[in-house]
């Protein structure tokens, strides 16, 4: 099994704030927006009572017109919609230099999607609103998974998951693009997991070193302990003493096969998994 780092969500260029670590410890990636009417928009999704753009317009509320269509993907967030889609599957889609990159790596079906993004805890105020702790760090975290089952890229079965962004007519376009879906179970330690999910926020989550900028990822990842492991878009000079620096940009970074590895990708889903 090849674990594959898949960075999502909002960032500095794409949404301009954090996600929020929700008060109860919910990682909740908040998808890119994105220019083309996908028919997805924040007020379409919903976490609870409160709508994406509720919970965007209390944290950030002079952005909050910016906020309209979304690009949502990975979709791995059970009932996120506020109207539910029945023939609803989990999956993951990837085009362009992204998906060739993937695709040369040869991941394949039994490969393990981690995705991360930028995060930062939130609480609720005194007036009931929902905003970030003042001091709280800026963190990369790892928010959700997706055990792959199945790798589609021909235009006629995509466009069967007419739900997913990927299946719109300008990633269709797109002579690469693929969906990946997730396979129906995962086992870890003998227990059964579903073959995606998202995650509750703790310790084994967090990418980023305590006290460091967000792209400073801690040095006991097991490819910056174990030097025979590695992690493409990256090399030795990423070794800093005390951290590993992560590159800017880049999407999916595939780490080497590894029984190590394995063991530390199963160990944050197994610790942090939603729902079993």
């Amino acid at each position: 099994m090849k674990v594959i780092l898949s960075r999502k969500g909002f960032d500095s260029k794409y949404g301009g704030i954090p996600s929020p670590i929700m008060p109860d410890g919910t990682l909740l990636s908040m998808p890119i927006p994105y220019s083309h009417e996908t028919g997805i928009t924040f007020e379409d999704l919903c976490y609870g009572e409160e709508t994406y753009l509720d919970i965007l317009s209390q944290l950030a509320p002079n952005r909050k017109n910016g906020y309209k269509y979304c690009h949502l993907d990975p979709d791995i967030r059970k009932g996120v919609r506020v109207i539910h889609e029945e023939r609803w599957e989990a999956a993951f889609g990837q085009a362009g230099a992204a998906q060739t990159h993937l695709a040369n790596q040869n991941v394949k079906e039994g490969d393990l999607f981690l995705f991360f993004g930028w995060f930062r805890q939130t609480k609720i105020n005194e007036n009931n609103e929902l905003k970030y702790i003042w001091n709280a760090p800026h963190v990369q975290a790892i928010y959700g998974y997706l055990h792959v089952g199945e790798i589609i890229s021909t235009r006629g079965e995509i466009e069967k998951y007419n739900w997913h962004p990927h299946a719109g007519e300008d990633l269709l376009a797109e002579e690469n693009n693929a969906l990946y879906l997730a396979t129906k179970q995962l086992v870890i330690n003998n227990q059964l997991f579903p073959g995606y999910g998202t995650l509750n926020c703790q310790n084994d989550c967090v990418l980023t070193a305590e006290g460091e900028t967000r792209s400073r990822w801690k040095k006991e990842l097991p490819w910056v302990a174990n030097h025979g492991i590695t992690i493409t878009h990256h090399d030795e000079s990423s070794i800093k003493p005390g951290y590993f620096q992560s590159v800017p940009i880049g999407q999916e970074f595939v780490i080497s096969e590894n029984e190590e590895v394995t063991k530390w990708a199963l160990n944050i889903i197994e610790k942090g998994v939603c729902e079993k």
